[in-house]
């Protein structure tokens, strides 16, 4: 039929706004729900990337105290499982193989920049012993603690500015 035809068997206002708007409206009321929820999951990863810069810069203050999962998601009012998703959603890291990566960079850098011992270094950054410590920064970095100071070797390290860059681009 053509639009004439049908213009003329809609007789009344009523039933032109039955035919015609009600299913334009709930087209409407449908993308608007949807634009709502993609709104929500927006909203929400930035909340978890606000959180989530906070607990790095409160890991960077304290990280030479014992920082574990359960204590951070308890400071910042979530519940372990929780907490620990959106942290390793954000880094790609699980919270301590960031505080133990965070950890070797900073000693790494005292080993290039003092002369204090390595363990000393190994207690200061909050390694509980010395093997451990060998074995986990040769793991991380490839080489011992005391060829690091010999070489005075280079390391790649992200820091929180470059983490938060990094998750923007991933959920973009």
């Amino acid at each position: 039929r053509g639009i004439e035809e049908e213009l003329k068997r809609l007789t009344t206002l009523e039933d032109a706004d039955e035919e015609l708007f009600t299913p334009i409206r709930t087209m409407l009321e449908i993308l608007n729900a949807f634009a709502e929820e993609r709104n929500y999951e927006r909203r929400k990863k930035m909340n978890n990337l606000q959180l989530i810069e906070k607990v790095l810069y409160y890991i960077d203050e304290y990280i030479y105290e014992e920082l574990t999962y359960e204590r951070l998601a308890e400071v910042f009012g979530y519940s372990s499982f929780h907490f620990h998703k959106i942290f390793s959603s954000v880094t790609e890291l699980s919270i301590t193989e960031y505080i133990r990566k965070r950890r070797l960079t900073m000693a790494h850098k005292k080993l290039c920049e003092t002369t204090e011992t390595v363990a000393d270094i190994c207690y200061s950054v909050g390694f509980n012993s010395i093997q451990t410590f060998n074995r986990v920064f040769k793991d991380t970095f490839g080489m011992q603690p005391l060829v690091a100071r010999e070489k005075q070797a280079k390391i790649t390290y992200r820091s929180v500015e470059e983490i938060v860059t990094g998750y923007l681009k991933r959920v973009a």
